[in-house]
C-alpha cells in the first residue's frame, strides 16, 4: 500500500494546473500569466529555456542571483524567488508571522530517504540562513 501511494504522489503533482511540469509545457503567451513564484519553482524544477526567457523578460533577478541560479546554489540575501528558481519548490513550508515580519522555513528532501534534508529560512522573502 505504501509503495502504491508513493507511485501516485508524483502523478498527482504532474497533473496539477500549477505544477512545474505543466508550466514548462505552456506556450510563451500563457507563461506571461503565471504567478512569479510558480514560474520560479517551475524553472528550478527543470530549467526550461522558455521559462528562463520569461523570467528574464520580467527582470526580477540580479546578475548575482542569475549566477547562483545557474549553478543551483543559494546565498544569504537572495530573494525567495531566486531560491525557488535555483532549487525548485520545497517539499514543505512552515510559516510564522511576528512583528519583525514573515518567517518561512522551506524544507527540501523531506520524502526521500536518499536525499539529505535541507532547511532554508527566509525573512520577508529574503534568504536569512539554512541548515543542511
Amino acid at each position: 500500500m505504501k509503495r502504491l501511494l508513493l507511485l501516485f504522489i508524483p502523478l498527482f503533482f504532474v497533473s496539477c494546473a500549477g505544477s512545474p511540469m505543466r508550466i514548462s509545457m505552456m506556450d510563451e503567451e500563457k507563461l506571461k500569466t503565471v504567478d512569479i513564484l510558480q514560474l520560479c519553482a517551475a524553472y528550478g524544477d527543470n530549467h526550461s529555456d522558455k521559462i528562463k526567457t520569461e523570467l528574464k523578460r520580467r527582470d526580477i533577478f540580479t546578475e548575482r542571483e542569475w549566477n547562483l541560479i545557474n549553478s543551483k546554489k543559494i546565498s544569504i540575501g537572495i530573494s525567495r524567488y531566486a531560491l525557488y528558481a535555483s532549487w525548485g519548490p520545497p517539499t514543505k513550508i512552515n510559516r510564522s508571522v511576528s512583528k519583525l515580519g514573515v518567517h518561512i522555513q522551506h524544507i527540501y528532501g523531506l520524502y526521500s530517504r536518499y536525499t539529505k534534508r535541507r532547511f532554508v529560512y527566509t525573512v520577508n522573502n529574503k534568504v536569512s540562513g539554512w541548515q543542511d
